[in-house]
């Protein structure tokens, strides 16, 4: 992971977006305590969505502020995070650029097309980026329990 200049976290809040009339408010106060804990990183924007919130780290530590998110509660899950283009042969080059600097033997490409209305699937662009790392390194696919994971979110 070292070396890596991550842009931003993803931050997924899983059921709180299940809450109906009430998701309003429990996102805010999500995002309340999100502000909280990451209150001594100054340069921190954030952004929030339908289902995920972003904070911009404008230079802040990546690790850093991923450690203090890990004592958030209600956070699902979050992701270190850096933007490409929607060609894919963009992102198959920037998997291949992070995934070299990573250590194991096995990977797996998971695609999440929350823009419907991109014209390749998931399955298409999962095979499209695992083909460029699998040329270009000695990393193996393992769908099942992979060293490595290539997290690709398509956004509108």
């Amino acid at each position: 992971m070292s070396n890596i200049k991550y842009e931003y976290i993803m931050c997924r809040y899983g059921e709180l977006s299940t809450k109906g009339k009430n998701r309003k408010q429990f996102v805010s106060v999500l995002l309340k305590n999100i502000k909280r804990q990451l209150k001594e990183f100054e340069n921190l924007t954030y952004r929030r969505t339908f289902d995920r919130i972003y904070i911009n780290l404008h230079g802040e530590d990546a690790l850093k502020v991923s450690e203090e998110l890990k004592y958030v509660f209600g956070l699902s899950s979050f992701s270190l995070a850096i933007p490409s283009t929607k060609d894919m042969d963009d992102m198959a080059k920037l998997s291949l650029g992070l995934i070299q600097k990573e250590e194991g033997k096995t990977f797996k490409v998971i695609t999440r097309r929350r823009d419907k209305s991109y014209e390749h699937s998931s399955d298409t662009v999962n095979r499209h980026i695992a083909g460029e790392i699998l040329r270009n390194t000695d990393f193996k696919v393992d769908v099942h329990n992979p060293d490595v994971e290539v997290l690709v979110e398509i956004r509108a």
